[in-house]
């Protein structure tokens, strides 16, 4: 359980304030520059789409959304997580990690990892 205050700044939600800090020192300056372009905040990967399984139950699919998702001036696509080192290790947080380099990390795509 995440017990950081939510943050509203620029009409989104941020789920800390090391993530609303990375925005708004960082990123959204870089915006305004065009040093980075198409910034996304929490965009939704899916890691196994919904099913129902032979019991006939229905099971939801399985999603993670990184803390932000942009381009670079050359190109490159970089997928940003913003992490406390006390959550780094997180078993759900491990497996879906695992999961979305696996399976949607491109060639010309970086996984950023910022504490």
């Amino acid at each position: 359980m995440y017990f950081n205050k939510r943050e509203m700044i620029d009409g989104y939600k941020f789920s800390s304030k090391k993530e609303m800090n990375r925005y708004l020192q960082v990123l959204k300056p870089q915006l305004m520059c065009n040093e980075i372009s198409d910034l996304e905040i929490h965009p939704k990967f899916v890691l196994l789409d919904k099913f129902t399984d032979w019991n006939g139950v229905k099971h939801r699919a399985v999603t993670y959304s990184p803390d932000f998702k942009y381009k670079r001036k050359d190109g490159t696509i970089i997928i940003e997580e913003i992490k406390d080192e006390s959550r780094y290790l997180q078993e759900a947080y491990t497996i879906k990690k695992k999961f979305f380099i696996r399976q949607h990390l491109k060639v010309g795509m970086i996984f950023l990892e910022v504490f």
